[in-house]
């Protein structure tokens, strides 16, 4: 959700022609895109493993 709040921000922010604006536009892009591959990273994790996996029996 925040990944998707920022990604709606991000280009708003970078339509504005204030540069000062337009460079926070960008950070705040890259971050959502940040956001989104780490998020889709953790995708297949099972839940309560703490992100470690078993190696297979």
């Amino acid at each position: 959700m925040t990944a998707g709040g920022l990604a709606g921000l991000g280009p708003w922010i970078l339509l504005d022609r204030n540069l000062k604006r337009v460079v926070l536009g960008i950070g705040v892009l890259g971050n959502a895109i940040n956001l989104g591959v780490l998020t889709a990273g953790q995708a297949e994790e099972e839940p309560g493993s703490g992100g470690r996996r078993e190696p297979p029996s």
